[in-house]
C-alpha cells in the first residue's frame, strides 16, 4: 500500500552529513489504514493509506488478517496477488447490498395508505356521483343474486 501525509513534506531525507535518514514505522494490525512514522524514537507523523481512502474522505479500516484473506482470494481467482484491493471493494459492495436487502425484508408492509394515496382517494370520492354509484351497485348485486348474465 502507498501511505501519504502532509507531514512527509516536513520530514528530512538526509542528515547534516548527507547520509540518508532511516525511518521506522509502527502499525496496529487491526487497522492498516494508518501507520505512525518515527525517526529514531521521535514521532514524525501519521500516514494514511491512499488505497483505503473512500469517496467521502474517510479511511476504510482494514486488518492485517483481512488483507491476507483478500490476497488469498485474488490468487485463488487466478489474479495477481497485488490485485487484492479489488476483492476488498467487491466484498464491501456485496456486504452493503446484503444489508440493504435485509433492511428491505425487515420493513413491515405498509397497510396504511400513504398521504398521497389518501388524497387521491378523497379527490376521487368527491368527484364521484354517490347516488348513481349506489344504484349501479344495487343493480349489479341484484343481477348476480338472480343469476342474470346481462
Amino acid at each position: 500500500m502507498t501511505y501519504w501525509s502532509p507531514d512527509l513534506q516536513r520530514a528530512a531525507r538526509v542528515d547534516l552529513q548527507g547520509e540518508r535518514l532511516r525511518y521506522r514505522f509502527r502499525y496496529d494490525p487491526h487497522d492498516l489504514s494508518r501507520i505512525a512514522l518515527f525517526q529514531e524514537s521521535e514521532w514524525v507523523g501519521d500516514l494514511e493509506a491512499k488505497e483505503l481512502r473512500q469517496a467521502d474522505g474517510s479511511l476504510r479500516s482494514l486488518s492485517l488478517w483481512e488483507r491476507a484473506v483478500r490476497r488469498q482470494l485474488a490468487v485463488g481467482a487466478g489474479e495477481p496477488e497485488n490485485h487484492w484491493l479489488h476483492f476488498v471493494h467487491e466484498l464491501d459492495t456485496l456486504s452493503q447490498q446484503r444489508l440493504r436487502e435485509q433492511k428491505r425484508a425487515r420493513r413491515p408492509s405498509s397497510a396504511a395508505p400513504r398521504a398521497s394515496d389518501a388524497h387521491a382517494t378523497e379527490t376521487a370520492l368527491d368527484a364521484m356521483n354517490i347516488p348513481q354509484a349506489y344504484a349501479d351497485y344495487t343493480r349489479l348485486l341484484t343481477q348476480f343474486m338472480q343469476g342474470d348474465d346481462q
